[in-house]
């Protein structure tokens, strides 16, 4: 069976939404006065409590109308790190997915390993 096929947020200029789960808070916005959408994530309390290093973030990938753009810049940096960037160029009523992964070493109940987190975006820009 296939997978239902959502219809994207709308990202509007006047608004500054967030979306959380267990394992952070992504906030965006559209910023038409500069044709560019500005992103935002930091990790949850209860992720960065299992975390006992350095984060390697990959950098955010994304397409505009379908078609790849450059990539944004990775980061290693502290698990309090708010991981932020910029897409551009974004016009009114572009069609927006973007995503990002992080890789970290974990503890968990004193077992030492490798974790990581994924999040991605699907959304619609309007004035």
């Amino acid at each position: 069976m296939a997978a239902e096929q959502k219809a994207p947020a709308t990202l509007r200029c006047d608004k500054n939404p967030s979306w959380s789960d267990a394992k952070g808070t992504l906030s965006a916005r559209f910023n038409c006065r500069h044709s560019t959408i500005n992103w935002g994530y930091k990790i949850s309390s209860g992720v960065k409590a299992i975390i006992i290093g350095k984060v390697t973030e990959q950098g955010v990938s994304w397409w505009n109308n379908g078609k790849r753009k450059p990539k944004n810049a990775g980061h290693v940096v502290g698990k309090d790190y708010h991981f932020h960037g910029t897409l551009k160029p974004v016009k009114h009523n572009d069609h927006v997915q973007f995503q990002d992964h992080m890789t970290f070493r974990v503890n968990v109940g004193g077992r030492p390993g490798t974790g990581s987190l994924a999040w991605a975006s699907d959304v619609r820009a309007k004035k």
